[in-house]
């Protein structure tokens, strides 16, 4: 096997990984300009997508995380991603955390489950650890027991979907590591 075809299936799957990313995301309503989020992959896509493209986008700057100096605060994964949403998004959502449920529902089933957990996990340590003076904190406290319903009610149906296929005497068949594939 050649290091450069080596080489190409690793940007691949670097690149199927971060594109993952953004379609957890996206889930967020209102977010359709991925480029800040591309901003430090452009090198893996460009050389993965189009060889020949040989710009380099100078991006922006994120004012209030920039504002932030190292000693008097910390800057929380929310205070970016609120801005970013803000900033990509005319008009300006009033609550940048808003859930685009429809197409989480749309998911196939195991995607769903864990996109819901994952968002789930992120609103959740938004509202313990989030600024509650933020005009957007209780619209995200409404968007959270949804959001934990559909998670659960995800859950049952991943083990009703696992219990029927062991009824069925098709056990969900496993890869090499072990890991289980439905």
């Amino acid at each position: 096997m050649s290091s450069g075809s080596k080489r190409e299936r690793e940007q691949r799957k670097r690149l199927q990984h971060f594109l993952s990313d953004l379609a957890l995301l996206g889930s967020l309503q209102g977010f359709k300009y991925f480029q800040p989020w591309l901003r430090g992959k452009e090198e893996l896509l460009l050389t993965v997508v189009n060889e020949d493209l040989g710009w380099r986008s100078p991006g922006f700057a994120v004012s209030r995380a920039s504002s932030y100096s190292s000693t008097s605060s910390c800057i929380r994964v929310w205070d970016v991603i609120s801005e970013l949403v803000c900033l990509c998004t005319v008009p300006s959502p009033s609550n940048p955390f808003a859930l685009d449920v429809r197409y989480i529902q749309s998911l196939p089933l195991p995607d769903r489950f864990l996109v819901t957990g994952a968002l789930l996990n992120f609103l959740e340590m938004y509202v313990v650890y989030g600024n509650r003076d933020e005009l957007h904190y209780d619209k995200v406290v409404e968007e959270v027991r949804p959001l934990r319903r559909l998670h659960v009610q995800s859950l049952l149906e991943f083990q009703r979907h696992r219990e029927s296929s062991w009824a069925a005497g098709s056990p969900a068949e496993q890869d090499s590591s072990g890991e289980e594939n439905i």
